[in-house]
């Protein structure tokens, strides 16, 4: 966008939009099923840089995965901001101590789409920095979607484009009835575009 609004015979408007960035979590999964280490990971990750670096502040972060336009968005959801500390402290609590810097290793899935494997790369790095080794992260969205409709990862990074308004569609791409094997998720650290 910034490219073309640097043509004079180009009029750029700009609008909020409805993209979201989320991270899906396996709640199954022996270690994500501990709310506390969800909860570390969302403290964990700082979304200010990747704003301001991948979307050149063309973002905000978001609260649910509903924009704010929406007549079922709850402004009052607390948010996760970045607290490095935070984060640390719940994972000890959950019986995560760091043990030379690490605590755990997580497979971390992603898209191709290469702003996600940008978005993910610094996600990776700021978990590290609070003990969690995120390894092989799969950049193949059909893998992605067969693993996760089966229940076979620990966590993910995707995103959902337009048509959020209407709370009810979101039922069908997230409540574990709606998968042949039952995997619930959650999502976490959001950032609306």
């Amino acid at each position: 966008m910034q490219t073309l609004a640097l043509e004079p015979n180009l009029a750029v408007e700009r609008a909020t939009g409805t993209r979201l960035a989320y991270l899906g979590f396996n709640l199954r999964d022996p270690i994500l099923r501990d709310a506390r280490v969800r909860q570390a990971i969302a403290y964990a990750l700082d979304r200010r840089p990747m704003i301001e670096y991948l979307w050149r502040g063309q973002a905000q972060p978001a609260r649910s995965l509903l924009p704010p336009q929406s007549w079922a968005y709850d402004g009052d959801v607390p948010p996760y901001d970045h607290d490095g500390n935070k984060a640390s402290q719940l994972l000890d609590a959950a019986g995560y101590p760091a043990a030379n810097g690490l605590r755990f290793h997580i497979t971390m899935k992603t898209s191709t789409d290469e702003n996600t494997r940008l978005m993910v790369a610094v996600m990776q790095q700021q978990l590290r920095e609070v003990g969690i080794a995120p390894r092989h992260p799969d950049f193949r969205v059909r893998n992605i979607l067969l693993r996760r409709t089966h229940g076979a990862f620990q966590m993910y990074g995707l995103r959902w484009i337009g048509g959020n308004e209407d709370p009810g569609m979101f039922e069908y791409a997230f409540h574990s009835s709606k998968f042949h094997r039952t995997e619930p998720t959650a999502a976490s650290t959001r950032i609306r575009k």
